[in-house]
């Protein structure tokens, strides 16, 4: 990372173990922060929250709720989502305007939604947008408060539309996220605060996000060549040193904005572009500084691959596909984070596709025994999801053998294995997970119809 960025780095650091915390930074600095340095503010500023004689405790409960949020964002970790909402609840309690209410109902809200998105969690999601309907009233006369609460209104309103497959939803999410740009753009211009540039940033790549989604889902070209040329505009605006996980994340919706083109216009050079830009993730955000982000970009450069590896059939880049999603699982991860389990499923895919594509029952075999060994160490009781997880992933791998030998007993037991999968997933509240498992099961009924 640029010079400069160690060096803040460096005082950061000083400043979290001297215990002088965080007073008066700016938000967006976290994004300078590894890890360690990040959850050392956390505590710091829990510490000074919770000290009677301290100043501005409400700020301070303000500061530690952003810094536990971020960091679990980033590491998974559960206690720190409920450290998060601790805070977040105490600096509610020691509101003293409406407007500071307002600031810790918001803070509330969105960990409300990280929670949601790292545990597939959709009842947060009702409470996230019942923090915000209550609060928002109180922010009305701080236009950066109403445009943090217009964002998050369409963060939640995007994910409700995505599970649902709700277009009317969609439409909503779409405009909402419109209207919080333009009043964060106007905000930046006139201040040119970093705050108000990086969050005007974070809500372009969540629209982004969401509009990608829907583009592929509807093989819509239309909808996914106008999204590509404003993060590739986005991204210019950004700087790798100064706003590394901004930069990072508008990099990597790029590259994956590539991949689906190329797969949408059956076109090996874009899909090979957007692998290039995916490969270098690494040089913004590493695993130290952002565990999950890292997985996350790794996990888009594993789906990069395998889509060249169909179009250009190419037993090289799907075998490198599967060497990155090794990767991306070669550090243990929260057995009920949804990544986890979308990276394991996607892997499995990964798998039964390579072999399905070459005739290597060998391969399917392989895999095959390598999941039950996974099964042997896993007490169904204990941890049912990520025995779920394996199950899902054996149906995958039935379903491929079964389309190559035409065995029916294959067909029999990857509908067993999803229809299992399905039921524990539904029965956890992991909506998008169950409503794969289903997918699989109708198409295992189907092949023997």
């Amino acid at each position: 990372m640029f010079e400069f960025g160690r060096e803040l780095k460096r005082i950061l650091g000083a400043a979290a173990q001297a215990g002088k915390g965080l007073e008066g930074t700016d938000p967006s600095l976290m994004e300078l922060m590894d890890q360690t340095i990040l959850l050392g503010a956390a505590r710091t500023a829990t510490v000074k929250g919770g000290t009677v004689s301290a100043s501005d405790r409400h700020s301070r409960y303000l500061e530690a709720a952003m810094c536990w949020r971020e960091y679990a964002r980033r590491t998974g970790e559960a206690e720190a989502v409920r450290k998060a909402a601790s805070a977040a609840e105490s600096a509610g309690k020691l509101a003293e305007t409406r407007q500071q209410a307002a600031e810790a109902a918001l803070e509330q809200a969105l960990t409300c939604i990280t929670g949601s998105d790292l545990y597939d969690a959709p009842e947060l999601l009702t409470t996230a947008e019942n923090l915000i309907a209550e609060g928002r009233g109180g922010a009305e006369d701080c236009p950066y408060l109403k445009a943090c609460y217009d964002l998050a209104g369409a963060r939640v309103t995007a994910r409700l539309a995505l599970g649902r497959q709700d277009e009317d939803l969609t439409l909503s999410a779409a405009a909402q996220y419109d209207q919080a740009i333009k009043a964060l753009d106007a905000l930046a211009k006139a201040s040119d605060l970093p705050r108000d540039r990086v969050t005007a940033a974070f809500a372009r790549t969540e629209r982004a996000d969401l509009l990608l989604a829907i583009g592929w889902r509807q093989s819509e070209v239309r909808i996914l060549g106008p999204v590509l040329h404003d993060l590739l505009q986005l991204m210019r605006r950004l700087s790798s040193d100064y706003e590394p996980i901004s930069y990072n994340r508008t990099k990597e919706l790029c590259g994956v904005a590539h991949v689906y083109l190329g797969q949408l216009e059956k076109d090996g050079e874009i899909i090979a572009e957007g692998v290039a830009m995916l490969s270098s993730l690494e040089l913004q955000v590493n695993r130290d500084h952002s565990p999950l982000d890292w997985v996350g970009q790794q996990h888009a450069l594993a789906l990069g691959l395998q889509a060249l590896a169909e179009i250009c059939d190419s037993d090289e880049a799907f075998d490198k596909a599967v060497k990155v999603f090794d990767m991306a699982l070669e550090k243990p991860l929260a057995q009920s984070l949804s990544l986890r389990a979308t990276v394991a499923n996607n892997r499995a895919a990964c798998l039964a596709r390579r072999a399905e594509r070459t005739g290597d029952l060998a391969a399917l075999k392989a895999a095959e025994n390598g999941f039950k060994s996974e099964l042997d160490l896993i007490r169904p009781e204990q941890d049912p999801v990520s025995w779920a997880v394996i199950q899902a992933n054996l149906g995958r791998l039935y379903l491929a053998r079964e389309k190559l030998i035409g065995k029916s007993t294959d067909r029999v037991a990857a509908a067993y294995a999803f229809e299992i999968a399905r039921d524990i997933f539904a029965d956890h509240g992991l909506k998008n997970l169950a409503d794969t498992a289903a997918d699989g099961l109708n198409e295992a009924l189907s092949a023997g119809a």
